[in-house]
C-alpha cells in the first residue's frame, strides 16, 4: 500500500484491506514461526507493480515448509518436493496446489472414527468419490478388497497417482474426471459387490450429492 508498503497478513471479515501478523496462533508453530521470513522472501519475488498475491503455506509431517502464490504455477511442486503425511502406514503427498487437510493432527482420530463403524470386509469396495490426493482411499485400503477414486482436479490426480505407487498398491483404482460423469457407470460394474461410498465434495457440488445419495 502507499501509506504501509508491503503487507503480509489476513483479509478482514469486510473490505479489502490486509491486516498485517507476524505470527498465527492457530496455525502449526513450524509455519507461525516463518511468517516474518515468507514476507522477506515474498518481498524478493514481487514483480514490479504487484498489486496483491494470496500466498498458500503448509508444512508436512517432516517439519518442512513450502509457500507459492506469486508468479505462474507457483502453487505446483515437483514430485520429489510434494509433502506428506503418514497415515494408517501410507504415505500421503500432498501439494500447494491441491486440497488437503490443514488440521493434520485431527487425521489419526478421524480414521479411528471411520474404522468403528460395522461396515468394513475385505468383500467390499470402496467408492472415494471427489477423492483429492487418495487420504481417504489409502488410509482404508486395508479395511477393504478393492478402493475406486474419482477425482477431477488435475494437480490431485497427478498426487493421488504418485501415492498409489509410492506405496505400491495394486487395488487402488484412479478416474479422472467428474463424479457426475464417472459414478453410474462404476456402480454398475460393482453392482454385485458391497460397495461404501466416501462422499467428500466441494461445496458447490452438495445439492448433486444429495440427488446421488
Amino acid at each position: 500500500t502507499k501509506q504501509a508498503g508491503i503487507i503480509i497478513g489476513f483479509t478482514p471479515i469486510k473490505g479489502f484491506k490486509v491486516l498485517s501478523v507476524d505470527a498465527c496462533p492457530i496455525a502449526e508453530s513450524c509455519i507461525s514461526d516463518l511468517i516474518p521470513e515468507i514476507k522477506n522472501q515474498a518481498v524478493e519475488k514481487l514483480p514490479e507493480k504487484y498489486r496483491n498475491a494470496n500466498l498458500v503455506i503448509r508444512c508436512g509431517e517432516d517439519g518442512r515448509v513450502r509457500w507459492g502464490g506469486i508468479g505462474k504455477r507457483s502453487t505446483r511442486l515437483e514430485l520429489d518436493d510434494l509433502l506428506w503425511i503418514e497415515v494408517s502406514g501410507k504415505k500421503i503427498c500432498y501439494s500447494l496446489d491441491t486440497f488437503f487437510q490443514a488440521n493434520r493432527s485431527i487425521l489419526p482420530k478421524v480414521f479411528r472414527c471411520l474404522r468403528d463403524f460395522p461396515i468394513w470386509d475385505q468383500d467390499s469396495v470402496l467408492l472415494d468419490l471427489y477423492g483429492g490426493v487418495g487420504l481417504f482411499s489409502l488410509g482404508l485400503i486395508d479395511s477393504v478388497k478393492q478402493a475406486v477414486l474419482i477425482e477431477d482436479c488435475k494437480p490431485a490426480v497427478r498426487c493421488a497417482r504418485h501415492n498409489v505407487e509410492v506405496n505400491r498398491l495394486s487395488n487402488v483404482e484412479l478416474i479422472e474426471g467428474r463424479v457426475e460423469d464417472f459414478l453410474s457407470e462404476v456402480l454398475d460394474r460393482y453392482q454385485s459387490e458391497k460397495c461404501i461410498a466416501m462422499i467428500d465434495p466441494p461445496r458447490e457440488t452438495i445439492p448433486v450429492v444429495r440427488f446421488i445419495v
